[in-house]
């Protein structure tokens, strides 16, 4: 190290290198709110076309389930696979294990179904739709307008600007430019006219297809040129379209235009609708990437939209209505912030009892420089800058600067018993204080990173949330020790080498405090170890603290996953069922969304909403002030009441890439049986649920509630007589013409000016409105007008309309949720309900008629994080187990080790009653946190138990030893303890956005810190001084007791770190 210190241009060069690769590193980490971890869920879509729900599970969704589910490929494999069979299609989600790569799901995915698809029928083929899905990811939504132009003339000129450039963007899966007035070409068919002239609409459609499709013809060689012979297709436009001609059965043909009214215009009924403030607006959309960085998407976003909006008409304005990248930008500050307090907080503790500004700094170069040369490694291993990242850099501020500081005083108290007088002198003397406390050193890093090689061990959602903040700390502290034991010893020795005059401590700020309290130490220490009883009765109120906390204390913490940052977003989201269009979702989110701006409109800014089948929406609102977030959170629950046809979910929503679980709080299983008697059972137990009122909100999935349904079955006679006259005509024709005249049904698509549009066959709006209307109808057979009733019986029948299949078998699913600021009803309505469930599965249920013996499971609802604290107190026990061993490698005894790790279960004390104190939760932060705090309570207790134990052995009694030995440490542990507990209070309080993500952390920690303090110092000290004494008695026989010293008498290296 001689030639390492001597040579300070060299270090300085290296360090400085270091660091601007660090910048360098840092200023181009992906930043994103969650670690860059993902647990892709793969939704897909496929509509019936004509057949029923139950047809189309025999006939390929089975099949499908099958295929998806037994997906295992490349480190892909499929955890779960849903299925949600409503009236006209079905909604599958794939989800895949934590880790696994969301752009291979989605692949493996897509070309399963695209192979399955080639044997389906192409309306059902044309149907599929495959995307990555996610409860929390986040979206881009820009709004344009102008006051001169229509949205048709806006989109004309916006389109070609824009939509080129965000085709380009990386982390982008869908951008589009939506514009609510796309057209469409409507064929509504004359009932009268088509019924007379028996013409069914499945022959206009197998026409209008043959007519959008070129025909070729062969081709003809000439000499030695070949031309291909070509038709092209008949219909190139609405006016073709109108003069297309319909073959009759008399041999005349009509015009479509006879039997039809054409249309071209906007479309009526849209796959989704989207719209701000009530109103359709034109949209620029955008939704990131299986595993792209919302953030960055919407970055180049808003800078394509700036670029091009000044080579616009200046009429032409945008508003951003959504944009997660400021959310997310304004957390990961608000983190950064707490950073910078945190390193700020523990400068202040190093100057109050170092005294020195010189020496403040030369210790305090140590926190940063840790952490930039840490986004080195980060960068390395793909991390990203996070909340989480950003959380360990905050915890390990207090902590880097502890090698530093025991280097410092080593080395100024080598100067002031050696009193070098040049260069060479002052280096042998740094080289030999460095020395000495090198391994020391190394030996407390160890001691503090190795509670974190459990960590390796978890998996799933563990692993995704804590990696980060375990890779951050322990790359930081370990590059804090070679800090440490290289630059702050180099920077020291210049210092030395421009002055003269003889070395000395300057007295520090708080030195006559540190007096005081190194008296009141030595006066309940005395106190301990002379009254016995005192001693004992201590030492028995930390073991009934201990139980105390465990039994009762624990039990009763909230549990969450993670803490959620604040936000000034809230979503109002809807389910139905028995929808078969998306207007009609529209019209019923539309009254929704009137009674939340007449209850909440003096809270709310502005509101955006997607509808996105038509069974599903969601209206999310902007609040004005974000700190009004409860208020309307408690509002809206109370305003929007489930009920058994719509059900509303309620609350925050933030662009968070982390697919964060959101458990209930009950989760049954009705399982066994068959399905029906399944539906019968739930609804019962539903309706049984909500009038006890255990939670205010109960639902089911799928929803078990009876709708009446129309159901047509043929006149068997009757179609017996026609298949005798060789009518070409079947009950499949007739139901195409139930459907076409009831729902409308796209035939195909054609281009108009450039655009495509779909073209769509359907009777009048509402045109059927009773089902007396429907059997009415007239149909042509020949020469005979005959009604529809003749052709098939219609009948009006109660079913069920959803089908829920969870790995290929049936079950239905009841959750019920407690309102929100009603938290600590939770459990007694868990206890009440379970007492309820043991007395309702004993009833026969004889009123359900039930043919089956369907049973009632009660869940673990909130199963992953039950398997992720597991995982984590897996991880406590095997960090207890290494901490034991490295220190029993350190000390040599059994019993040393015992005591030393008595600080564990004083933290631990501490930190868990400080969640309740302070009513927060017990999460995946703030086990770890406990964790953390095994390590650093450890590193306390080496310290002082390491020096008693050399003053033992130097000569002085017990006593003398516990006592000089605990005076000696106090300011070392006092500096330890500080900067960590006041470098993570930033964390603790938990103030602006993201903050409350880490908060638990902070708490557990800067709570847990002090008590095992306060434990160590006295304790620790005590327990020593009762083992030695006892050590003494039992060997008194064979050695002589050594007289008491002064510790001013042992040699320098016994008194030194």
């Amino acid at each position: 190290m001689k030639g390492v210190y001597s040579s300070p241009l060299r270090v300085y060069m290296i360090m400085a290198l270091l660091a601007v690769i660090g910048i360098y590193s840092g200023l181009n980490l992906p930043v994103s709110l969650y670690p860059n971890s993902s647990k892709p869920t793969i939704w897909c879509q496929v509509g019936f076309g004509s057949l029923n729900t139950t047809e189309f599970l025999d006939s390929y969704g089975k099949n499908i389930e099958y295929q998806l589910k037994n997906i295992e490929n490349e480190g892909l494999k499929v955890e779960k696979l849903k299925a949600d069979y409503s009236q006209t299609q079905v909604h599958y989600q794939v989800e895949f294990g934590w880790g696994s790569d969301p752009r291979k799901a989605k692949s493996e995915v897509t070309n399963i179904l695209n192979a399955l698809s080639a044997s389906w029928p192409k309306e059902i083929r044309d149907s599929l739709w495959v995307n990555y899905w996610s409860n929390s990811s986040g979206f881009v939504a820009i709004s344009f307008f102008s006051d001169k132009r229509t949205m048709d003339e806006l989109y004309d000129i916006l389109d070609p600007v824009i939509t080129p450039k965000i085709s380009k963007i990386k982390d982008a899966d869908e951008m589009t430019l939506w514009n609510p007035n796309m057209k469409e070409v409507r064929i509504i068919l004359n009932p009268e006219v088509v019924s007379s002239l028996g013409i069914f609409p499945k022959h206009i459609e197998n026409l209008i297809y043959q007519s959008l499709i070129g025909k070729t013809g062969g081709s003809i060689t000439v000499g030695l040129n070949s031309y291909s012979v070509q038709t092209p297709r008949s219909i190139q436009d609405v006016l073709d379209l109108k003069n297309l001609l319909i073959p009759l059965g008399d041999k005349k043909m009509i015009h479509l235009s006879e039997i039809a009214t054409i249309e071209y215009g906007p479309i009526e009924e849209q796959a989704q609708i989207r719209k701000t403030n009530g109103a359709t607006s034109l949209l620029l959309f955008g939704s990131p990437r299986a595993g792209g960085n919302v953030k960055k998407l919407a970055e180049d976003v808003t800078q394509i939209v700036e670029e091009s909006i000044k080579e616009l008409p200046a009429d032409i304005q945008y508003r951003s209505l959504v944009d997660p990248s400021h959310f997310i930008r304004q957390s990961i500050e608000n983190v950064i912030h707490e950073v910078l307090i945190a390193a700020l907080l523990a400068v202040i503790v190093l100057f109050l009892f170092v005294g020195s500004i010189s020496n403040t700094i030369t210790a305090a170069i140590e926190i940063p420089l840790s952490m930039i040369m840490a986004f080195i490694v980060m960068k390395m291993t793909g991390m990203n800058l996070n909340l989480i990242s950003l959380g360990g850099f905050a915890l390990a501020a207090g902590m880097n600067v502890d090698g530093s500081i025991v280097v410092l005083e080593n080395i100024f108290r080598h100067m002031d018993i050696s009193k070098p007088k040049n260069f060479d002198e002052r280096l042998k003397v740094i080289v030999s204080a460095v020395n000495e406390v090198k391994l020391p050193i190394i030996a407390s890093t160890i001691s503090t990173l190795v509670v974190f090689a459990p960590l390796a061990l978890t998996k799933d959602l563990t692993n995704a949330i804590l990696g980060d903040l375990a890779k951050a700390i322990v790359f930081s502290h370990t590059l804090s020790m070679i800090i440490a034991l290289i630059l702050v010893p180099t920077i020291r020795l210049q210092i030395l080498s421009r002055k003269n005059q003889p070395v000395t401590l300057p007295p520090a700020p708080l030195q006559g405090v540190m007096k005081f309290l190194e008296n009141l130490q030595k006066a309940i220490l005395n106190k301990l170890i002379s009254h016995k009883k005192v001693g004992m009765s201590v030492m028995g109120f930390f073991v009934v603290a201990v139980v105390i906390v465990g039994v009762w204390v624990v039990p009763t913490l909230r549990r969450e996953i993670i803490g959620k940052p604040d936000t000034d977003w809230m979503i109002l989201s809807l389910n139905t069922h028995g929808n078969s269009m998306v207007k009609a979702m529209e019209e019923i989110t539309d009254q929704e969304e009137f009674k939340l701006l007449e209850e909440l409109g003096d809270y709310i800014s502005y509101t955006f909403v997607q509808i996105r089948s038509p069974n599903q929406s969601r209206i999310m609102a902007r609040l004005k002030d974000k700190s009004d977030m409860k208020v309307v959170w408690e509002k809206m629950e109370a305003k929007f009441q489930n009920t058994p046809d719509l059900f509303f979910w309620v609350g925050p929503w933030n662009p968070a890439e982390l697919p964060l679980p959101n458990p209930p709080h009950a989760l049954l299983e009705v399982k066994g049986g068959n399905l029906e008697d399944q539906k019968a059972l739930a609804e019962d137990l539903i309706f049984q649920m909500r009038q006890k009122d255990f939670f205010p909100r109960v639902w089911s999935e799928p929803a078990v509630s009876h709708n009446e349904n129309i159901e047509i079955t043929p006149n068997q006679t009757t179609w017996l007589n026609l298949s005798s006259e060789n009518m070409m005509f079947t009950f499949d024709d007739l139901i195409d013409l139930s459907r076409v005249a009831t729902t409308g049904k796209k035939i195909n698509t054609m281009t108009i000016e450039g655009k495509t549009a779909e073209v769509f066959l359907k009777y009048p709006n509402q045109f059927f409105d009773s089902k007396e209307k429907l059997e009415a109808y007239p149909i042509r057979i020949n020469e005979k007008i005959v009604p529809f009733k003749a052709l098939a019986e219609v009948s009006i029948v109660n079913s069920s309309l959803e089908i829920y299949r969870e790995d290929a078998r049936e079950v239905i699913k009841v959750y019920a949720r407690q309102d929100t600021g009603k938290e600590h009803l939770i459990a007694q309505s868990q206890k009440d309900l379970k007492n309820f469930l043991g007395e309702y599965s004993k009833q026969d249920h004889a009123q359900l008629d039930l043919k089956s013996k369907p049973s009632i499971v009660v869940m673990d609802e909130s199963i992953e994080l039950t398997n992720a604290l597991n995982q984590l107190g897996l991880s406590v026990a095997l960090s207890l187990i290494l901490i034991f061993f490295t220190l029993l490698m350190q000390f040599g005894g059994v019993v040393h080790s015992l005591i030393i790790m008595v600080a564990i279960p004083s933290g631990i004390l501490g930190g868990c009653f400080a969640l309740f104190l302070f009513d927060s939760t017990l999460s995946l932060n703030s086990v770890l946190g406990i964790i953390l705090l095994n390590g650093i309570a450890v590193n306390n207790s080496i310290i002082l138990v390491d020096f008693i134990i050399k003053l033992f052995r130097a000569g002085l009694s017990p006593k003398e030893a516990v006592l000089v030995a605990a005076r000696k440490r106090l300011k070392p542990i006092l500096i330890t303890s500080l900067t960590t507990i006041l470098g993570m209070l930033p964390v603790a309080i938990g103030l602006g956005e993201g903050g409350k993500i880490l908060q638990p952390l902070g708490i557990a920690v800067t709570n847990g810190l002090w008590v095992s303090t306060v434990f160590t110092i006295f304790l620790v000290p005590l327990l020593e001084y009762m083992y030695l004494s006892r050590k003494v008695k039992v060997s008194f026989d064979e050695k002589v007791v050594p007289e008491e010293k002064e510790s001013a008498n042992l040699p320098l290296a016994e008194v030194s770190l």
